[in-house]
Parts: C-alpha cells; sequence; structure tokens
C-alpha cells in the first residue's frame, strides 16, 4: 500500500535538521529519497518525489503526473508535508511558476486559505493549490491505514483529465496540449493600403480564431495607459458614496482570459501603433515584453491593481503582486509608415516585436473574398488608349512593357502612379517610398463614385504624395476636382498631362 511509503516519507523528511542528524545536502539527499523506497508508477500516474532541490525544502512532497502534466506546469494529485508544523495536505495540486493548461475546475480551500484559517501564517509554498484532505499532527498521519484517499483523489484527476479531451477538425479526439512555438509579437508596416490589417484578418480566420479571443484597439495622440492597461476611476458604491476602483483595459481584460484559457491563443491587436505614444501607454507593462524560450515573460513587475484585478477573478498565481504575460498571449500591430506628425518607436521597444515590413503586392486583389477592386468602374472610364496618353511620356516605356494586362481599373491607376514615384525619385528628386498606393488604400465604395475618389486619392496625390513635384497633376486642386468629378475627366489623361 502507499500509505506505507508515506509513512517512510514522512519519517526521512522530519530527519532533515534534527540535532541527531545534522544532514548535508549533498550526501544525504539520495539517501533519505532511496530510504522511501517510492515507485516510480502507482495507479497509472508517473510518481515524482522531491526533498529539496539544491537545498532542504520547507515543503516535500509526493506528486502523482498523467501524460502531457509536469509539477512545473500542470494539475496533478500531490502529498505536501509542511515541516515546520508537521502538516500534511493531500491537494489538488497547481503549478505555481508556470501556468497550467488545464483547471481541476473545484471550488475547495487553497492551501493558503486553509493556513489563514488554521492561524498557521502563511504557507512557505503551493498556497494557489487546493485541499482535498489535511492531516494535522503526527498522530493523524499514523493513522492514515489505507490509499482509500489517494485513490479517491486519482479517480477524480482521471476524469478531469478525460473531460478536457478535446475533438480536433477532423473530428478524432486528442488531449490538449500547449501549442508549440513562441508568441506572435510583430509588427506589420508599410505604405498605406498594402493590406496590413487584411493580412491579419486572414491568419486569424485560418486559424480558426474566434472573435473572443481577440481584443483591437487603435492609437491615437490621446490614447493613454489608463484607456489600454486600466486605470483609477471614480464609482457610486452600494451605499451611495463615491470612491475609486481599477477598471481593467483592454489589454488586462484579455490577459484575463488568456490565464483563465491557457489551452487557447488570445491576441491583442493594435491598429496603427505609431499613431499613440506607445512608450507611455504601456508603461510599465513595457518590461513584460521580452518573453523566454518558453514564451512567457523573462521578467516581471510589480502592479497592484492589475493582481488585485486578476484576483477577483479567481486567478492567484502571483506573488506579492508580481505579474508576468503568459505565453498563449499574442501581441500585433500595425504600423502607416506613411502617417506624418506621428510618434516615433524607439529601438528599445521595436527589439521587443519581430519588424515585419508588408509589401505593396496587387495580386492580393485577385482572392474571392477582395472581389470588385479589379472591375473597370465609371471612376476610370476614358476614349483613349493607354499608349495615346502616354507614349510621349516617362511612362511610356512602363506601359508599353505591360500593355497586355493594362486595364481601365485601380491596380492599373495604382501602379502608374507607383511607378512615377520611381521616376521621380531616380531624376533627383525624393518621394518617400511609403508614400506609394497600396491595393487597399480605397474601398470598393470609393471605387465606384466620383467624387468620393477624388476626395480620398486625387486630393492625397496632389496635397501629399506630389506636393513638390511641379511636373505630375499640375492644375490646382480646385481644377482637377472640378474636371475629374464635374466634368467627367479621363483620370489616367489628367495623371499623364504635364509639362
Amino acid at each position: 500500500m502507499f500509505s506505507d511509503i508515506l509513512k517512510r516519507f514522512i519519517a526521512n523528511s522530519d530527519l532533515i535538521g534534527t540535532d541527531d542528524h545534522q544532514l548535508s545536502v549533498k550526501g544525504n539527499m539520495k539517501k533519505l529519497k532511496d530510504n522511501c523506497n517510492c515507485p516510480k508508477e502507482f495507479n497509472g500516474l508517473s510518481v515524482k518525489i522531491s526533498l529539496g532541490k539544491g537545498n532542504w525544502a520547507d515543503v516535500t512532497w509526493i506528486g502523482f503526473t498523467s501524460s502531457g502534466q509536469t509539477i512545473q506546469r500542470g494539475i496533478y494529485p500531490v502529498y505536501l508535508y509542511y515541516r515546520k508544523f508537521h502538516v500534511l495536505i493531500l491537494a489538488y495540486g497547481i503549478s505555481d511558476s508556470n501556468t497550467p493548461q488545464l483547471s481541476w475546475n473545484k471550488d475547495a480551500i487553497t492551501i493558503k486559505n486553509y493556513f489563514t484559517k488554521q492561524q498557521l501564517g502563511k504557507p512557505p509554498r503551493y498556497g494557489s493549490s487546493m485541499v482535498y484532505k489535511a492531516y494535522r499532527s503526527p498522530e493523524e498521519i499514523n493513522e492514515i491505514k489505507d490509499d482509500e484517499d489517494l485513490n479517491n483523489l486519482i479517480a477524480e484527476y482521471k476524469s478531469v483529465l478525460l473531460q478536457n479531451i478535446t475533438k480536433t477538425e477532423e473530428g478524432s479526439n486528442k488531449p490538449l496540449k500547449e501549442s508549440s512555438g513562441l508568441p506572435e509579437q510583430i509588427i506589420y508596416f508599410g505604405a498605406p493600403g498594402t493590406g496590413k490589417s487584411y493580412n491579419i484578418e486572414k491568419e486569424l480566420n485560418s486559424k480558426n480564431i474566434q472573435d473572443a479571443q481577440v481584443k483591437r484597439v487603435i492609437f491615437y495622440p490621446d490614447y493613454s495607459y489608463s484607456d489600454f492597461i486600466g486605470g483609477l476611476t471614480p464609482v457610486t458604491n452600494n451605499e451611495g458614496q463615491p470612491e475609486y476602483r481599477f477598471v481593467a483595459g483592454p489589454f488586462t481584460e484579455i490577459l484575463k482570459d488568456a490565464f483563465n484559457n491557457p489551452d487557447k491563443q488570445y491576441y491583442m491587436l493594435i491598429e496603427e501603433i505609431n499613431r499613440g505614444n506607445a512608450a507611455a501607454i504601456f508603461g510599465d507593462v513595457f518590461q513584460l515584453l521580452d518573453r523566454n524560450s518558453s514564451g512567457r515573460s523573462k521578467y516581471t513587475i510589480t502592479n497592484s491593481d492589475i493582481c488585485g484585478y486578476l484576483r477577483g477573478h479567481d486567478i492567484s498565481k502571483f506573488k506579492n503582486d508580481r505579474i508576468w504575460l503568459p505565453s498563449n498571449l499574442n501581441i500585433i500591430c500595425t504600423m502607416n509608415t506613411a502617417d506624418q506628425n506621428v510618434f516615433v518607436l524607439d529601438t528599445a521597444f521595436k527589439r521587443r516585436f519581430t519588424m515585419e515590413y508588408v509589401s505593396i503586392d496587387f495580386g492580393k486583389l485577385d482572392a474571392d473574398e477582395v472581389k470588385g477592386y479589379n472591375d473597370e468602374t465609371k471612376v476610370f472610364e476614358g476614349s483613349k488608349s493607354f499608349k495615346d496618353l502616354f507614349e510621349s511620356t516617362d511612362l511610356g516605356s512602363y506601359v508599353n512593357e505591360h500593355e497586355t494586362t493594362l486595364k481601365r481599373n485601380w491596380p492599373t491607376f495604382a501602379q502608374l502612379v507607383n511607378e512615377k514615384i520611381n521616376i521621380v525619385n531616380g531624376n533627383g528628386d525624393s518621394i518617400s517610398e511609403d508614400k506609394k498606393l497600396g491595393p487597399f488604400f480605397v474601398t470598393l465604395e470609393e471605387l465606384k463614385d466620383r467624387r468620393k475618389f477624388a476626395d480620398k486619392v486625387l486630393y492625397y496625390l496632389k496635397q501629399d504624395v506630389f506636393k513638390y513635384t511641379d511636373s505630375v497633376l499640375i492644375p490646382s486642386y480646385q481644377k482637377l476636382y472640378d474636371d475629374f468629378v464635374k466634368g467627367k475627366a479621363d483620370i489616367f489623361e489628367l495623371f499623364a498631362a504635364a509639362k
């Protein structure tokens, strides 16, 4: 019976530090563990025993784990012996250094609360594990005659494991396991309309990520730490009196969700990250962006507000109010490099992200979900051929080379504009590459309405892109607008006109 092994384990644990046995760790830890004669397996579970690691432990233990669960990251039945108090607890074990994938789904008293109730002070370790049964004295321990309690807890453990079998997309049953690889922490950057947000949405859909697993925000100049992380807000309590409470922002809310559901991936999406003061918005959470090889934050920070909020949602794995990011929390950002008067991301901030450039690719418009961008709409109507319009201009060679693929549609117009930027830059002027037009710079609605297209595209080209170039879109914007919107002028002809 395991009860006999348990008593040997207690006896050897009690030898540590006694006057008769001033044992050194190096010479005697293995000896005492061998004396326990503990099996490697019991009732179908792996058995682990610990009297300390490097130093004698204040809490010695025997744990029972199933495949996929470990003492370092998992749930498991465990005997915890608090040597100083001579208290043995058979516990619903919960790893205290890493977030477990599964939950016991029990409303049992935690060891921390048990110690408080028994006026024992604070437990040295494993305070978040829960009490199945406590043996509060050597006499009670000696009265353990069989393995009934242990076998009952193991049966409950196996039931929890069985309930957490999940169906894969193919319909086969596979146990839940943590996703492989590090969490994504990426900033997608590029010219306006290149499809940064489109790429993210497509990727999330391919991974079958549900709306409840995503929080999306947009940064702007007045966006603050309290908006993003959370802050103290005046509220009226039940007695009608004003008081201040911490109100969580979207980042803290998704952090809560990630801790509560470690088997799922969560995504914090930040659009236009450089339009707000990212360093100030992240504040102390910036320190958590460094991840270790397991995907968890390499460092922790002390934040009593966030910890208090998480504890209020039954997440009590934090010591001394020190928090971290779990490996299933991903942070994906977009950055429009053409925006002016925006905040600059410093090197320290960018170093903690993978910077991924999104190039201009009009091939994206061939996808079924974006049908319509290749249509020849009334916005691009005209009677002249591209050869007649551009043959005598510096775009002539480009038009001749691509003559068979050119159409009176958005991709053709945008690519002619982008080629013109290349030519202007080659002639000694300087127009930033990120001023080029991406495939999603306009909406389908704007491609069907001359006024909307003028206000969106024509104005941008005149006032931003070719503002200091005197050979492109020469007339005033008023004249260009009237000719194109009211006079139904050919947009390609307006663009081809030069000194």
